[in-house]
């Protein structure tokens, strides 16, 4: 009886710790959420109109009510709507309730051409400068849809038979899918932008010179890898 009393004190520890390790085994994995994100991605964007507002200025005209001013003459034109070179990056930083917040970037470029001029081609490269908010569904790991909204500027170089600069305001609709593993995570997105008139104006008062005011909203399909951290 004593001997089967050593034997039992001494399994006793042995058997607890064994258990203990069993316990901890059968745990759930720990999921970390992370809370940055930032993607590169790439796509295609379509400009919603083939043609701009591109004018000839004419001569100065004086009137009693009116004052003076410049007459203009409307230029036929024709715009590539399908952009080349489209890519950007995106932070974002996941807040309560699947939100969250950061800054998109991403440009474009197009080619045009005026026949009346002289060369007649010209591009315009813009770039988009954005504050977005997202509101993701489902658990922070696997698939997720999201849906988006931002604004802030855009930045306009033209080259070629116009030669200007110009900037405005633009705005962003999204929606899309985000599938999260581990550090990494692969996004598929479709945006509508919608712009302000970007107005070309550096030969407002030049005879003879181009202006114009350019509108750069479309759509567009993007594809992205990002790094969760």
């Amino acid at each position: 009886m004593v001997g089967i009393l050593i034997l039992l004190s001494v399994m006793s520890p042995a058997m607890a710790a064994e258990a203990d390790q069993e316990n901890v085994t059968n745990q759930p994995p720990l999921i970390v959420e992370h809370k940055n994100t930032i993607t590169i991605n790439s796509g295609f964007y379509h400009l919603s109109d083939h043609k701009q507002d591109f004018h000839v200025v004419g001569p100065e005209t004086c009137s009693l009510f009116l004052g003076c001013g410049h007459t203009a003459s409307p230029v036929s034109n024709e715009f590539e709507t399908a952009s080349r070179d489209v890519y950007g990056f995106e932070y974002g930083r996941r807040i309560k309730h699947g939100f969250s917040y950061g800054l998109s970037y991403f440009q474009i470029q197009n080619s045009f051409s005026i026949p009346s001029l002289t060369p007649p081609q010209g591009k315009l490269k813009a770039r988009f400068f954005l504050g977005v908010i997202k509101k993701h569904f489902g658990d922070s790991y696997g698939l997720q849809p999201f849906i988006g909204v931002g604004g802030g500027r855009v930045d306009l170089n033209v080259s070629g038979s116009v030669n200007d600069t110009a900037g405005g305001n633009a705005a962003l609709v999204s929606a899309g899918l985000r599938y999260n593993v581990g550090h990494m995570s692969f996004v598929a997105e479709y945006r509508f932008v919608r712009t302000t008139g970007l107005s070309l104006a550096r030969n407002a008062d030049i005879t003879g010179h181009v202006n114009g005011k350019l509108y750069l909203s479309g759509r567009g399909n993007f594809v992205g890898m990002g790094i969760n951290f």
